[in-house]
């Protein structure tokens, strides 16, 4: 059996028909050849040929010539009208229905027609931005008209003027019937089709379930526009909350893709608040799939959610204000999970995906003070492990590429939560409270990546918030709650390589942390080759329980802007941070500007390396006591330090004798591998 083109009576192959051939785009005249009056199967000279419909006939046209772009153009499906949009025209008086847009005469055409005004809505937001409700979206139908005006079947809750509004006729039974017929498209023949949305402005208010082979295309972003119309009352609820959703569970979908339209979720809300389900693209489990040249604009939660999902690209995106109503708290340390512009969770090894060239634009900013409600965004990406996410030691490999995407404006830029063999590279990330992360971040699954490469990306221009240290990029072991309880974990982290980054201007933070949670040391991590540079605190700060740390090559220029004291070195040791076996050596301390000073070499306070490489020759000791000198070692040798505490002052006679605390002699001292020596 074969698929065939006939034309003029020949075969597109030159072989013979044999019995079962499939004969595809049948002109009228070789039909008539074949079928002798019209029937689905002609025996001449034994041989049966198969014919398709017409219909199919001319979808195949394009699948024989190897375009495979069978397409369902949507107005074909339904009643597909234009909506009206104004970006700043309606205004609602409290407890009215009446709705006035300026600029727009409503007449009788328009009752019945579905409305999203931004402003007279169900609520508004707390100085700690958590909501009431939602940020002021009203949804609803135009009941009647009068004197130019409409009269919606809701009443305002809040008096609102020169509002965002769209009104319309929404499209959901025309994308529901192209959807099904796709679907048994594909299902019968295994062929991919398109749903073609025209050029305008649409509305959309349902829920919309895909299956393989469904894919949807605008004519270009600038020039499609679907807006997500609805107000959900279960805001947590996966089966109604979603507008574009992966349906069912257990089966990997293939072939489900978007490109080239806008989808906008600025009248998109729940009269429950926020609510991680609040996706207009929620997809699970897919394969060979992918979302490019997208404009993705105001979504409540995460904009596009794409979990466990294996061979799929995510490019060429532009996601403005993902996550709107998944405000950071303020009285919390870690912002949240949720609500991202681009939300992964990994689960086993079966998953690979490409995230490049996405501009991700939230609207955190400095400055902007506790009540205000434009205030979003938890994290740029978000890579986060799942229930199925195995422990360690059994890690495979993941797959997962994120690179050359700019992000601004959220919380977190990008954070990486429990991935295998992921690589983070040449991203910018700016405007943020912390650039990357690779650790828990809170999350209920989370804990440090491993195999994980954090490479030339570059990050800056970061800042405190909420009373949380800004931080450039970090490492943490701090497992979320259910990781905590699982076991095998607490040595198998890690083996992250940070490499290569540029990390710049972190008003209120450090540029690396690195934090070792207590039980759980950071294992092989590698930190090499970064320029760090004006941070308010230390370059880079270490916590915790190190094994096998590679601490090299770095340079740290200008950084402890604002400290004092440890802050305001260039490698902060902290109290309590142990390291086992290792290398530290090759960091570079400059300080052109010399206004505020950074100090001249690392600050270790009461931190205990052994086995540790070092080529670190001076230590800078907070308050420069002898009792803060780690103990001395062959890992010390001919290392140099001061000491403000000597019981003997730094004379011809005292240089060589071991010191002793007790007094008020500020000396230099050495290591001669034994003891720490006046000298």
């Amino acid at each position: 059996m074969r698929n065939v083109i006939i034309k003029n009576g020949q075969t597109s192959d030159g072989r013979e028909l044999q019995r079962g051939d499939i004969v595809l785009g049948l002109s009228d005249d070789d039909a008539a050849r074949l079928t002798q009056g019209g029937g689905a199967e002609e025996f001449a000279a034994g041989k049966a040929i198969l014919l398709t419909t017409p219909e199919k006939a001319a979808a195949f046209d394009g699948l024989v010539s190897g375009a495979w772009d069978r397409e369902y153009p949507l107005n074909q499906y339904g009643d597909v009208q234009q909506a009206t949009y104004f970006a700043a025209a309606a205004s609602m008086a409290i407890a009215s229905t009446e709705l006035t847009v300026d600029g727009y005469v409503f007449t009788d055409a328009d009752v019945g027609k579905t409305v999203g005004v931004k402003g007279p809505g169900y609520g508004s937001p707390t100085s700690d931005f958590s909501l009431v409700a939602n940020d002021g979206v009203m949804v609803s139908t135009i009941q009647s008209v009068a004197n130019g005006k409409a009269y919606l079947l809701n009443a305002a809750n809040q008096t609102a003027t020169g509002c965002e509004v769209v009104f319309g006729w929404p499209c959901d039974a025309a994308f529901t019937a192209a959807v099904a017929a796709c679907t048994a498209d594909y299902a019968a023949d295994g062929v991919p089709g398109c749903i073609v949305i025209p050029g305008g402005r649409f509305i959309v208010t349902g829920r919309l379930p895909v299956s393989s082979g469904v894919s949807i295309r605008g004519v270009r972003r600038e020039g499609t526009h679907v807006h997500v119309c609805k107000i959900v009352a279960n805001a947590d609820d996966s089966t109604t909350a979603p507008w574009f959703c992966r349906a069912g569970s257990g089966v990997r979908y293939k072939y489900v893709s978007l490109t080239q339209f806008s989808l906008i979720g600025t009248f998109f809300a729940a009269t429950s608040g926020y609510g991680s389900d609040m996706k207009m693209i929620h997809m699970d489990t897919t394969e060979d799939s992918f979302v490019t040249r997208m404009r993705i604009k105001d979504n409540p939660s995460t904009a596009l959610g794409y979990d466990k999902s294996l061979n799929c690209e995510l490019a060429h995106n532009i996601i403005v204000r993902g996550g709107r109503l998944a405000r950071p708290s303020l009285s919390g340390s870690s912002g949240g999970a949720g609500g991202s512009a681009i939300g992964v969770a990994v689960a086993d090894y079966d998953i690979s995906m490409h995230i490049h060239h996405n501009r991700i634009i939230g609207s955190l900013a400095a400055g902007m003070g506790n009540t205000d409600a434009g205030a979003t965004g938890r994290s740029g990406i978000n890579i986060e492990a799942s229930a199925e996410t195995p422990n360690p030691p059994a890690f495979g490999g993941n797959g997962l590429i994120i690179e050359a995407n700019i992000i601004e404006g959220y919380y977190n830029g990008i954070v990486d939560s429990g991935s295998h063999a992921a690589r983070i590279v040449h991203n910018i990330v700016r405007s943020c409270v912390h650039g990357i992360k690779a650790g828990s971040n809170g999350v209920t699954y989370g804990r440090v990546p491993r195999d994980t490469l954090v490479s030339h990306n570059d990050v800056s221009d970061l800042f405190a918030w909420g009373g949380q240290y800004a931080v450039g990029l970090s490492v943490n072991s701090a497992p979320g709650t259910a990781a905590a309880a699982q076991s095998g974990i607490a040595m198998a982290w890690g083996r992250t390589r940070v490499l290569d980054n540029t990390i710049r201007a972190v008003g209120g933070g450090y540029g690396i942390a690195l934090l070792a949670n207590s039980g759980r040391p950071l294992l092989g991590l590698t930190v090499r080759g970064n320029l760090v540079s004006d941070c308010d605190l230390s370059g880079i700060r270490l916590f915790g329980e190190f094994i096998d740390l590679e601490l090299c090559d770095n340079t740290l220029i200008s950084n402890g802007r604002t400290a004092t004291a440890g802050n305001k070195a260039p490698i902060r040791f902290d109290t309590g941070t142990t390291w086992v076996g290792g290398k530290f050596s090759g960091n570079r301390y400059l300080d052109p500007e010399a206004s505020p000073t950074q100090d001249a070499a690392p600050t270790v306070n009461n931190a205990v390396l052994t086995n540790v490489w070092a080529a670190e020759k001076v230590l800078a000791l907070i308050n420069g006591t002898v009792a803060n000198l780690p103990a001395a070692s062959a890992t010390y040798k001919g290392v140099r330090a001061t000491v403000s505490d000597a019981s003997a002052a730094y004379t011809s006679a005292n240089v060589g004798s071991t010191v002793a605390a007790g007094g008020s002699n500020q000396v230099p001292v050495f290591c001669n591998g034994s003891n720490w020596v006046i000298g």
